[in-house]
């Protein structure tokens, strides 16, 4: 984004991005570091969090802002922060309230090819959640790598110039042989 746009950016994003620079530092904390150092910045990291909170919920309760570009980006942005510090179970409500307005605005192929500017969180959103649901169940854990192919189509190659794919694990379904093609 643009310097000049980021007076632009909601609130609730913008301090849901403090909230996930928070976490990573307090993750990069090593065992020599005090343990008054994690308390100060997780004190930070709660204030942040419930600031983002009270910023979103300002939104969804102007029935205008509800279904909005900035409401949906707050989300988002909220949801990616909480899936990064895995300690909130919030994840999925912010999961499903995402997945509700991505709905009311006409789906998820809707916002990507006319909301250029959402593009980034709704290809995070799409891996982070698919990843951590399917991974839930061992057989399909493999399948979210599908996305790193399907991504690149939807988004117009942005995903795979973004990050690169871990290697997938091994399959737990045996090669197709070609006689079952």
């Amino acid at each position: 984004m643009p310097p000049a746009n980021t007076r632009f950016t909601p609130r609730a994003c913008i301090e849901s991005v403090i909230c996930t620079a928070l976490c990573h530092r307090i993750l990069q904390l090593t065992d020599g570091q005090t343990a008054s150092e994690k308390a100060i910045l997780s004190t930070k990291l709660q204030k942040h969090r419930g600031e983002a909170i009270r910023q979103l919920t300002a939104l969804l309760a102007n029935s205008e802002e509800q279904t909005s570009d900035a409401t949906l980006a707050s989300v988002l942005t909220l949801l990616l922060a909480e899936i990064q510090q895995t300690f909130s179970p919030d994840w999925q409500r912010h999961s499903e309230g995402a997945t509700a307005i991505i709905a009311m605005r006409g789906g998820l192929g809707e916002l990507v090819f006319s909301r250029p500017w959402l593009r980034d969180l709704l290809r995070y959103y799409v891996m982070c959640v698919f990843h951590f649901l399917l991974s839930l169940f061992s057989p399909l854990a493999s399948l979210p790598f599908f996305f790193f192919v399907f991504c690149p189509q939807a988004y117009m190659d942005a995903a795979s110039r973004s990050s690169a794919p871990p290697p997938p694990p091994p399959s737990p379904f045996p090669p197709l042989s070609a006689s079952s093609t």
